[in-house]
């Protein structure tokens, strides 16, 4: 029977590793670590989109999207950048940014995805791992079989929702969670062969995953 490797990705929170979140001496610190995808929260801001969590407050200097795309690229060729929108209808404009540094291959998003931004990224072939937040109230009974029902490779939880007993090998390969602090918490879900995990301490998470699940000791039967 065909075996495949389970191979958890390890996303830095922003502000990971005790760096001040959404800032490029974050950045410069997070595209070392190791991880395999970096979070970028991102609004709208004056004159173009910037990197904030929360709501913009007037006088404030914020990284700019194409400072910390430009940043990433010039440090790594490899990390993906998980967009974390928090506005709606931005997709096209991180998009254009993306493009205009040559980052737009290695994007994939979350976050606030409206149904625009939802058949726009689709056309691109890009990734939205959708929030379950999101679902309208009828999905919310399934949600993993929703997610996947609107085309989406992957939904995006806070992992105390997660029910890691009633996981799958199909099934997990499908979850994406956020955000795992605890060593212990990272260890379960890592032994579950979720899809990603978001974390502020990658490289201890990266450590833990080179312990559970290896580079050739760690697969697991598919067809079992």
């Amino acid at each position: 029977m065909a075996k495949e490797r389970i191979y958890t990705m390890i996303t830095a929170h922003a502000g990971a590793e005790d760096t001040a979140p959404n800032t490029l001496e974050s950045l410069k610190v997070l595209a070392g670590c190791g991880a395999d995808a970096v979070e970028l929260d991102v609004r709208a801001g004056e004159g173009g989109l910037v990197l904030s969590h929360n709501p913009l407050e007037p006088g404030v200097r914020y990284a700019t999207l194409e400072e910390a795309l430009d940043l990433i690229r010039r440090m790594t060729d490899r990390m993906l950048v998980n967009i974390d929108l928090k506005e709606m209808d931005l997709t096209h404009r991180v998009w254009a940014a993306a493009e205009a540094c040559g980052m737009a291959g290695r994007l994939l998003f979350t976050g606030s995805v409206c149904p625009v931004d939802e058949r726009f990224v689709k056309d691109l072939s890009a990734e939205i791992w959708y929030n379950q937040e999101l679902l309208q109230p009828s999905e919310r009974e399934a949600p993993l079989a929703s997610v996947l029902r609107r085309g989406h490779r992957a939904i995006n939880i806070h992992w105390p929702r997660v029910d890691l007993a009633a996981l799958t090998p199909d099934t997990a390969r499908h979850y994406s969670c956020w955000t795992l602090d605890d060593e212990k918490v990272i260890a379960a879900f890592l032994r579950a062969g979720v899809l990603n995990i978001t974390t502020r301490i990658p490289r201890r998470a990266i450590a833990l995953r080179n312990e559970i699940q290896g580079s050739c000791a760690a697969c697991m039967d598919m067809d079992a």
